[in-house]
């Protein structure tokens, strides 16, 4: 019990270290996010989405080290937080600032016209600008009198005001409405944004337990290097005592093979050398049973090692595969997804179990 929390939170880094390691990364995230555009914030397609996704995961291990406590993630996690609040407190006082880290909005679409050299400078095709108006309610962008993309990668879309043929469009519609006639481009419609919360905590669960196999993947990989080191040892040790165990039964041959004058004298010595060669022989194989156990000990925790990295790759597809749903608006990627998070849970379960 006393090794479990032991375990849990000593820290396996300076506390300073465990603080500045999170701040550096943050500051870097800034930088980088603010010279990649704001295009990589608004996540247009699903490339922008898995660099997200990966760029976390990159950065996971230079926050975490080779610290895997529990004490060591509160620090880590606190010293975020409050790196984040003195700049927002900061920015917040210096809008100059403010507005030089996080850059302007653009203005796309301007009274339903289509401002082709801001996309083209923000890397943002039509098809792309078309399928974010879609998920945001508009059927085309020749419904949209504005758009601005925001500072934080947020696209704002404002709508015409409809004209004496919209009305009309829009009185008919509700009459249907109001005698039960279904319009199947509607049905189909509701139909696709229902899924938006099951797959949006979905993606949330997974992300929890990609975070979760990467823990017991790492933890895995540094006590097997450990084991490594200790069978390593212990086969030095080995090799010391076979090397003297080879000299000492040496000394006795020379002893046996010689005809001193004074042959009780030499039997008393070659006896005394005939015992130290039984110890060190003895020595040898208990050095050996305990070097043989640290590699058996070291074998399991690399199956383990290689259970928990196959799990998270497999989460990590899942997450992916899942997160498109939210893009095409399709269950059957959702359904796949899940499919595969769901091997990945039971690869990595299995590496609890391997004895």
């Amino acid at each position: 019990m006393h090794e479990i929390w032991t375990n849990m939170f000593d820290l396996g880094v300076p506390i300073a270290e465990k603080i500045l390691r999170p701040i550096i990364v943050y500051i870097f995230l800034i930088v980088g996010l603010r010279l990649s555009g704001k295009r990589e914030l608004a996540q247009l397609n699903p490339f922008d989405l898995i660099v997200l996704l990966t760029l976390s995961n990159t950065v996971q291990n230079a926050i975490i080290g080779n610290d895997n406590s529990v004490t060591g993630g509160i620090i880590g996690a606190a010293s975020l937080l409050a790196v984040n609040y003195l700049v927002v407190r900061f920015l917040y006082d210096h809008r100059k600032i403010d507005q030089l880290v996080e850059g302007r909005a653009d203005v796309l679409i301007e009274d339903g016209k289509v401002h082709e050299h801001k996309l083209k400078r923000e890397l943002i095709t039509k098809e792309e600008l078309a399928a974010a108006a879609r998920k945001q309610g508009f059927d085309s962008l020749s419904e949209v009198r504005q758009c601005v993309l925001e500072p934080g990668g947020t696209l704002s879309f404002t709508a015409r005001k409809p004209d004496t043929e919209d009305i009309r469009h829009q009185e008919l519609l509700k009459k249907f409405d109001e005698e039960g006639v279904e319009l199947p481009e509607f049905h189909e419609s509701h139909q696709e944004y229902r899924y938006t919360l099951p797959v949006s905590l979905t993606i949330s669960i997974l992300a929890v337990l990609v975070a979760g196999a990467t823990l017991l993947g790492h933890r895995a990989h540094t006590e097997e290097l450990l084991l490594q080191s200790r069978a390593t040892d212990q086969w030095s040790y080995y090799q010391a005592k076979n090397i003297r165990f080879h000299e000492v039964q040496g000394i006795a041959d020379l002893l046996g093979a010689l005809a001193p004058g004074d042959k009780e004298k030499t039997a008393a010595v070659r006896e005394k050398y005939l015992k130290e060669k039984e110890r060190y022989d003895a020595d040898k194989e208990d050095i050996s049973d305990k070097a043989k156990e640290f590699e058996k000990e070291r074998d399991l925790l690399t199956r383990r090692a290689d259970r928990f990295d196959g799990g998270e790759a497999l989460l990590q597809v899942g997450l992916v595969i899942c997160s498109i749903t939210l893009l095409t608006k399709r269950r059957a990627f959702w359904f796949g997804g899940m499919f595969v998070a769901a091997l990945g849970v039971v690869m990595a379960l299995t590496g609890l179990f391997l004895h």
